[in-house]
């Protein structure tokens, strides 16, 4: 079974800018992505975080490009629009940011899953879309499909 996941910018921050504590989770679920064994959506402002950060960390403008364009070729990538931000609003969220974040991956009725590295801060989530941290998410479809 292909599970759809929605991928919060954390998760490639971490394998971008590999961040030693999640950075092979972060390679292992973006592999899994480009090999086509899991649907990955994310969110255009995302990718505008991802842009952010990596222009903050000194990556060449040209090796930012070609990185988006090797995220957009194996993620489908969902844009928030009046209603994402009305449901977010709804949602008891802490962090505006992260309630979009959320409320756009809602919005795909095939994601079940929600990969975020900050788990603590979707406290309030829906049983509906799950919230997991990349580790835990790869250690749960490895031990499904044993």
């Amino acid at each position: 079974m292909k599970h759809s996941v929605f991928i919060d910018a954390n998760v490639f921050l971490d394998y971008l800018l590999q961040r030693p504590a999640n950075a092979e989770y972060a390679k292992q679920l973006l592999y899994l992505a480009a090999q086509k064994l899991i649907h990955a959506y994310t969110s255009s402002s995302n990718l505008i975080n991802i842009i952010y950060f990596l222009e903050k960390a000194k990556v060449p403008k040209a090796d930012i490009v070609a990185t988006l364009a090797d995220l957009v070729s194996i993620v489908s990538v969902i844009s928030p629009g009046n209603e994402t931000f009305l449901s977010a609003i709804e949602l008891d969220f802490s962090d505006l940011e992260d309630a979009i974040q959320y409320a756009t991956a809602l919005e795909e009725e095939s994601v079940a899953y929600f990969i975020t590295e900050n788990v603590a801060d979707f406290a309030n989530s829906l049983p509906a879309l799950r919230v997991l941290n990349s580790r835990r998410f790869l250690e749960e479809i490895y031990r499904m499909e044993e």
